[in-house]
């Protein structure tokens, strides 16, 4: 017997016709749908990992931005940009 006549069996046992009209009702339809939802869900007992903050330095690594000297100047490629901004960037990133 299939998964389906199996779920109709199912519901007509403990609710009766799932047709009406000639078309499946719409209680059978959510009844059908929240079995196969319970079906695929995957339930998951670990909480989820905070971002894991990365140092300023580390992320300016990251992002290939390099130090000009011992000035407040960084460059990554031919870009460059200033130590606050890129901090500005670095907080907006890790929500500090």
């Amino acid at each position: 017997m299939s998964k389906r006549c199996k779920l109709q069996k199912e519901y007509y046992k403990e609710f009766g016709n799932y047709k009406g009209s000639g078309k499946y009702t719409d209680h059978y339809v959510n009844w059908l749908e929240s079995k196969v939802l319970a079906i695929n869900y995957t339930h998951c007992c670990e909480t989820l990992k905070d971002k894991e903050e990365m140092t300023f330095t580390k992320w300016l690594d990251k992002w290939n931005w390099k130090q000009i000297g011992n000035s407040y100047v960084f460059k990554r490629g031919e870009s460059y940009t200033d130590a606050e901004s890129l901090m500005t960037s670095y907080k907006k990133e890790y929500n500090l």
